[in-house]
């Protein structure tokens, strides 16, 4: 991936791989991991950072990495950078798969640690989410309900809101204490 760092399709097809070879054997999370493979994978994502494609399979192979190697979400989180997930989010507006996914991944990040809570309300990764909420259920109006783009719209607007829900809770728990 390192070599043609610069060619789209390349490094969207070495993302699909690695992710499907996570996919096959979990226990390869660690090696990669051990490898650099996180430095590759978030390289790709901040030099494609509107391509759609790399963003998802770039998204996809990290929550892989983490779910079978769990200890390294922090070490993602720390490489990545809730900064570069936002901006993810606000430089691919009106892609609902970038959108879904990102949300998603946010809120798995509010849920996971106080910490990474605090870091999304720093980037005012809340004020996406709303926004993210808003733009869609604004898009999905004027849609017929059987259409493919409503159910589109649908997951972004669910996962914005879940996303939202967890922020939600992580702010009372602050205010509790």
């Amino acid at each position: 991936m390192k070599n043609d760092a610069y060619d789209d399709t390349t490094q969207g097809r070495c993302l699909r791989v690695l992710e499907t070879l996570l996919n096959v054997d979990i226990s390869y999370s660690k090696k990669v991991f051990d490898s650099d493979g996180v430095d590759a994978v978030t390289s790709a994502m901040d030099r494609h950072i509107v391509d759609g494609c790399i963003l998802l399979e770039g998204c996809a192979c990290l929550s892989t990495i983490v779910r079978g190697h769990a200890s390294a979400f922090p070490e993602i989180i720390k490489k990545v950078g809730i900064a570069a997930i936002v901006s993810a989010l606000r430089k691919n507006p009106s892609n609902t798969t970038v959108n879904a996914f990102v949300c998603n991944c946010l809120e798995g990040m509010i849920r996971f640690s106080d910490k990474l809570a605090a870091q999304v309300e720093t980037e005012k990764g809340q004020d996406t989410l709303v926004n993210a909420n808003k733009r869609f259920t604004e898009y999905q109006g004027g849609l017929d309900l059987e259409s493919l783009e409503f159910s589109k719209y649908e997951e972004v607007i669910k996962a914005a809101r879940a996303a939202l829900r967890a922020y939600h809770n992580y702010a009372l728990k602050t205010l509790e204490e």
